[in-house]
């Protein structure tokens, strides 16, 4: 004995229908949702990083360049309504830019400072070094005239002073057209 129960598919095929388009309606509001909370995300916490970075590379990119000085505003980024601490840290970045900005400026002027100092002490040295090997060449004129034509009635100290006033002053005259040669080739 074989029990045969005959039901009409219809019914189950359209409630099976019924279920499948609820889940499709369920499926499509998680995606949805999905994506506006991807786009929250993106909008309040990748965007500002991305801006931060691009200010980070911009600061290193002027800073490399030396155009440190050209830049009139270091406020790279700009401060909006997104999570707190990317604030803080956005005005954090901006506050140490503008510390840099002005610790490059006063270098800068510290260097552009050296530099004329530089140039004071090198026209001082060639300066001095032309004004000394004038009385040098005399005192050396001097001296080989002196050994030259009282050799015989010079004594052996006179005479050996005489020497030590030759040798010194040959010295000194080298040491002084070092001076030269360097200051001629620093310009």
């Amino acid at each position: 004995a074989v029990l045969e129960i005959q039901a009409k598919p219809e019914p189950y095929i359209a409630l099976l229908y019924d279920m499948f388009n609820r889940l499709l309606i369920i499926i499509g509001v998680f995606i949805f949702l999905i994506l506006i909370i991807n786009n929250l995300i993106s909008r309040y916490l990748v965007v500002p990083l991305y801006r931060l970075l691009g200010g980070v590379k911009q600061l290193i990119k002027n800073t490399e360049n030396n155009e440190h000085l050209k830049l009139g505003d270091w406020h790279i980024l700009k401060v909006d309504n997104s999570i707190e601490e990317l604030a803080k840290l956005t005005q954090a970045f901006n506050t140490m830019a503008e510390q840099l900005k002005k610790t490059l400026q006063h270098l800068d002027n510290k260097n552009k400072e050296l530099q004329k100092l530089n140039t004071l002490k090198d026209d001082f040295l060639a300066n001095t070094s032309h004004e000394l090997k004038t009385p040098l060449q005399g005192i050396l004129g001097i001296a080989e005239n002196l050994l030259d034509n009282t050799a015989s009635t010079l004594s052996e100290n006179q005479r050996h002073s005489i020497i030590t006033i030759l040798h010194s002053t040959h010295r000194l005259t080298n040491l002084v057209n070092d001076i030269l040669d360097f200051s001629r080739l620093r310009h």
